[in-house]
C-alpha cells in the first residue's frame, strides 16, 4: 500500500514540476472565462499633443505628460438583443484618474506657460462573449488644467461618447485575424476657456478593418509580477484616459496577453507610428486564479500535502505492525 502511495506522490510531483515549467515557457493564448468581480489595475503613462476640445490656433500648442491609474472591472454577463437576435455579452467598467503636467505655447506671447491639471473618466462597455471585442460603449472623460504665465487661466473639457460597433464576423479569440467593422459614434463636447464655454455635438460613422497579429511569446515583468505572455500587434480601440484623442485611422497597439492574469499585462498605444500611451499591470484578481496559478496546478498544490500525510500514516502503521510480535509468541510469553 505504501509503495502505491509513494509512486503516486512521485508522479504528482513530476506533473507539478512539468506544469510549472510549462507555465513560463508556453504562452499560447487561452480564452479567459470572466465572472463578476474580476479586476485589473494598471499604471497609465502617456502624452497629449493637444488639450481635448481645444483649438490650437486659439489656445496654442500643449505638450502634456499624463500619469494615472486605470481599473478594469467585470460587472457580469448578460444577454441582449442585437438586430433582434439574442447575443451573449460581458459588461465591463473602466475607471481612470490621473494628473497632467506640461507646457503651453500661447500665440503672441513669448515663452512657454506651465500647465497642470487632472483627468477622470468612466467607461461602460459591452464585449461580445466570443471575441471580447467592444460592441457598445458609453464614456465620459473630463480634463481640467491650470495655465500659469503672468496670469492664471483655467481650462476644462468634458467629452461624452456613445458608440456602437458591428462586425462582419467575430474572429477567434487570441488568433491572428481580421474583420470589417462599422462604428457609429455620437460625441458631445463641452469646453471652457477664459470664462467662455463652447459646446459641440458630432455624429460620425466609421468603417475599417480591425486586425490582430500574433508576434511572439515572451516574458514580461511589471509591478504585478513576471508573466509568460503572447505579444500581439492589433488595431487600437478605446484607450483609457485618451477619450476623443485616438484617431479613427492609424491607431494600433502592442499588447501582451497573459493566460494566468486573464488579460493584458502591458499595452502600448501608437497614433500614426508615434507612441502616445502605455499601461502596465499593477495588481489583479482573476477568478480562482488571482494568484496567477492555473487551476490544475492549484489542485496539485492542495493534493500533495494531503497525500504526503497519508503516506506518513500508512508508513507508520506498517512499521508498527512489523515491530509487533506474532500473536502466538505473545501468548507464550
Amino acid at each position: 500500500m505504501n509503495r502505491r502511495v509513494a509512486l503516486l506522490l512521485v508522479l504528482l510531483l513530476a506533473s507539478a514540476i512539468a506544469l510549472r515549467g510549462q507555465g513560463t515557457a508556453r504562452a499560447a493564448i487561452q480564452r479567459p472565462v470572466y465572472t463578476a468581480g474580476d479586476r485589473w489595475v494598471y499604471d497609465l503613462r502617456g502624452s497629449l499633443d493637444a488639450f481635448p476640445g481645444s483649438n490650437g490656433n486659439a489656445t496654442g500648442n500643449f505638450s502634456l505628460g499624463l500619469v494615472g491609474r486605470t481599473e478594469v472591472a467585470i460587472l457580469g454577463t448578460d444577454q441582449i438583443l442585437i438586430d433582434g437576435e439574442p447575443t451573449s455579452v460581458v459588461r465591463v467598467e473602466t475607471r481612470t484618474s490621473g494628473f497632467l503636467n506640461g507646457t503651453l505655447s500661447v500665440p503672441g506671447i513669448p515663452g512657454d506657460a506651465t500647465v497642470s491639471g487632472t483627468l477622470s473618466s468612466l467607461t461602460t462597455e459591452l464585449w461580445d462573449a466570443q471575441a471580447y471585442l467592444p460592441i457598445a460603449s458609453n464614456s465620459t472623460a473630463t480634463y481640467r488644467a491650470t495655465v500659469a504665465q503672468i496670469i492664471v487661466i483655467e481650462f476644462s473639457t468634458t467629452i461624452r461618447v456613445n458608440a456602437t460597433t458591428a462586425y462582419t464576423s467575430l474572429p477567434p479569440f487570441g488568433e491572428s485575424a481580421m474583420t470589417v467593422y462599422t462604428t457609429v459614434v455620437v460625441a458631445n463636447t463641452t469646453s471652457s476657456f477664459s470664462g467662455r464655454t463652447f459646446t459641440s455635438e458630432n455624429l460620425t460613422t466609421l468603417s475599417g478593418t480591425w486586425t490582430r497579429e500574433i508576434v511572439r511569446e515572451t516574458n514580461v515583468s511589471v509591478d504585478a509580477g513576471t508573466f509568460a505572455t503572447t505579444e500581439l500587434n492589433q488595431s487600437l480601440t478605446a484607450f483609457p484616459g485618451l477619450a476623443g484623442l485616438t484617431p479613427a485611422e492609424g491607431g494600433n497597439e502592442t499588447a501582451y496577453h497573459s493566460n494566468s492574469a486573464g488579460n493584458f499585462v502591458k499595452r502600448e498605444a501608437y497614433a500614426n507610428g508615434t507612441r502616445v500611451a502605455e499601461m502596465t499591470l499593477h495588481s489583479y484578481s482573476y477568478g480562482s486564479r488571482g494568484s496567477g496559478l492555473p487551476v490544475l496546478e492549484v489542485s496539485l498544490l492542495i493534493a500533495l500535502p494531503i497525500l504526503a500525510a497519508l503516506f506518513v500514516v500508512v508508513w507508520y502503521r506498517r512499521r508498527k505492525t512489523k515491530s509487533r510480535p506474532p500473536e502466538g509468541e505473545a501468548r507464550a510469553r
